[in-house]
């Protein structure tokens, strides 16, 4: 029986589409910006999200445990971490108790994730750390398909409604 090398690249075929897209939607938040206000806790929300997804890739494709993959994820814990305290300012339930929503349990999840595969890492239990991360960024990736709804903002940047 033969046991996978886990200091090896992983294969990032399947984030290539999420990271052009995230490329794409953050160039033109950007252009948004410049050109009308938007709030800025949303706009710190949305531009540290966007570039988790593409600092993501870099991670994951760089070989376990080199400089890159090391600099690239403790930039990525960085921005997810902003992404997910950022959320708690981001209220557009008014009916859930201070605005709060279900989404706020995945930015919650989001900080415990990221703290447990960082110690995982350390610790040298690395497939739980692998585990940690990965789920960590399948989170934010299906957090950023609810984010393409037509009412929202990202939504509206990427269907042409701004």
């Amino acid at each position: 029986m033969t046991t996978k090398d886990y200091r090896q690249p992983t294969d990032i075929r399947w984030m290539l589409l999420p990271a052009l897209i995230a490329f794409w939607l953050l160039v033109e938040l950007l252009v948004l910006i410049a050109r009308q206000p938007i709030s800025p806790v949303v706009a710190l929300h949305a531009a540290t999200a966007l570039t988790a997804v593409l600092l993501g890739t870099v991670a994951l494709s760089a070989t376990k445990g080199s400089r890159l993959h090391r600099v690239a994820g403790y930039s990525w814990i960085s921005l997810m971490s902003v992404v997910a305290i950022s959320s708690f300012w981001i209220r557009t339930l008014p009916w859930f108790p201070g605005g709060f929503g279900p989404i706020h349990i995945l930015s919650v999840t989001t900080l415990w994730s990221l703290v447990g595969g960082l110690v995982a890492a350390r610790q040298g239990r690395i497939q739980a750390h692998r585990t940690s991360m990965l789920m960590t960024l399948w989170g934010l990736l299906g957090a950023g398909v609810f984010t393409l709804l037509p009412h929202r903002l990202m939504g509206m940047i990427a269907w042409g409604g701004l």
